[in-house]
């Protein structure tokens, strides 16, 4: 495909980069911070996982009836707050800073400001997980934590934020790639999101139906714009790299970009909601315009991977994080697309079905890009290999069999389930009932990601134990003195 020369930098990205100094210089810079965000990230994706698993075991079982602290209205929402921020948003920041500096050919400085808002962030997690097992929950989806618990994530992220765009101000190159709009905009989007959301419902609460509006526009712009954006920004990167090729077309990869900029943000209110018919109506009409973009990004990648070399050995787990990735991608859209519909939205709505597609984007999705931009990071981090190349692939396919599993029990109860509210015949404690074996499905789904999570995370910490044995090694410490005493023999 002829591309014109005046953007032909741009489409080629990370394929082409010749940084001023080294790449090992550059992941050096940011080793501490990065690592951070991906240690303390996979520390509480082991976390939230587990009360995910207590809380689908509590869907159709009797577990742990006795425990306040671990009844399904609380221990439900902390597992999803320990996920999406405490996870998916702190892996996501970690995956946008290597990025700022691999991309900007600059080796960063001043790496202690985005340490201590990891700290930060870390401890507001923590405040907001604890509060919500405890009861203080704020009642608002996603938004469960009390004020001084998002007060934490806000100034952390400040921190970060302002941090990584000083970063890439101090960038060595002037062209943009794809990746690079992404992770600008991701950058913006959170605070506009977090920020606002939290005026409007727990600083000063809006007025009536308008609280469950502001609720839903807020999870449809973390999921589509936050998470979304830093999830392309990682595909967009990982699979022109790893297969050595450029970008299919740069002039699609901007139209992607931004029509999910355009239509990303109005969504939200599901069909049927009391409130003045223009909002659920405008918000089906941008979701179902988002097949553009959506068939933009999937039409490029697909294309930038058609013929590519293969990856190197070391590089193809990452690849195949990726792939995956982008299809999860395309397939969860195409439901949350269907699921808009006034037709289709009717016979989901109420069911285990969103639950299944919002399962499919952060874990399919998101979870599986992020976690193969992590498989192709730290070793570059450390100049280290994993230290249990087993365990990556048993990690693998826990991962991939466990997020499946569960999203597809969760999306085939919903259509069942939405069947069953609409007959007539049928009671409420017959639906409930006949829904229970794909809970099940979802529970070992749940008890797979569980066991995954665990195999990465143990993976990593004895990847940065050799590192720390083979850096910081006794032998090291004490060579110049054998030296000094041989002189003096």
């Amino acid at each position: 495909m002829s591309v014109p020369s005046s953007i032909q930098p741009a489409i080629a990205g990370p394929a082409v980069i010749r940084p001023a100094v080294s790449t090992a210089e550059i992941d050096a810079s940011c080793r501490i911070p990065v690592l951070h965000f991906f240690l303390a990230a996979l520390s509480w994706l082991v976390f939230g996982s587990v009360l995910g698993l207590i809380s689908s075991i509590k869907m159709h079982g009797s577990f742990l009836d006795q425990t306040p602290w671990l009844t399904y209205g609380r221990v439900w929402p902390a597992a999803m707050n320990a996920i999406l921020f405490g996870f998916a948003s702190q892996a996501g920041l970690g995956v946008m800073v290597w990025l700022i500096a691999r991309l900007g050919r600059n080796a960063v400085s001043g790496v202690i400001l985005p340490t201590f808002a990891g700290v930060l962030w870390n401890l507001g997690v923590a405040t907001g997980v604890i509060a919500i097992l405890a009861g203080m929950s704020t009642g608002y989806t996603w938004l469960e934590a009390p004020l001084a618990a998002a007060v934490l994530l806000i100034v952390a992220y400040a921190l970060t934020g302002i941090w990584a765009l000083i970063a890439f101000h101090q960038r060595q190159t002037s062209e943009l790639y794809v990746s690079q709009w992404y992770i600008l905009a991701a950058l913006l989007w959170f605070p506009w999101l977090y920020v606002t959301a939290e005026l409007l419902l727990v600083v000063a609460p809006v007025r009536g139906v308008m609280q469950a509006v502001v609720n839903g526009w807020f999870v449809n712009g973390f999921t589509q714009l936050w998470l979304g954006s830093a999830g392309l920004a990682a595909l967009f990167y990982l699979i022109p790299k790893l297969l050595n090729r450029p970008l299919h077309s740069g002039s699609m990869a901007a139209l992607g970009f931004w029509l999910l900029a355009l239509l990303g943000g109005f969504g939200g209110v599901p069909v049927g909601s009391p409130v003045p018919k223009w909002i659920p109506s405008l918000g089906v009409v941008t979701t179902v315009a988002l097949i553009v973009p959506l068939l933009a990004v999937l039409i490029n990648l697909f294309q930038t991977a058609r013929g590519g070399q293969s990856a190197k050995s070391d590089d193809s787990m990452a690849l195949k994080f990726a792939l995956l990735g982008a299809v999860s991608y395309g397939v969860a859209m195409l439901a949350h697309i269907f699921e808009a519909t006034r037709t289709f939205g009717k016979l989901t709505q109420f069911t285990l079905f969103n639950s299944g597609v919002s399962h499919l984007f952060l874990f399919g999705f998101f979870g599986l890009t992020i976690l193969g931009a992590m498989n192709y990071i730290v070793p570059r981090l450390l100049e280290h290999d994993w230290a249990r190349p087993g365990l990556s692939m048993i990690h693998f396919w826990l991962s991939v069999i466990g997020i499946f599993m569960t999203a597809a029990g969760l999306i085939a109860g919903g259509f069942v389930q939405g069947g069953l509210i609409h007959d007539p015949s049928v009671s409420a404690v017959d639906a409930a009932k006949r829904i229970v074996p794909f809970l099940g499905v979802a529970t070992l789904g749940w008890a797979l990601l569980f066991l995954g999570s665990l195999a990465v995370l143990t993976n990593l910490k004895l990847t940065l134990f050799h590192f720390c044995r083979d850096r910081f090694s006794p032998r090291d410490w004490l060579a110049p003195l054998n030296d000094t005493a041989g002189r003096k023999s």
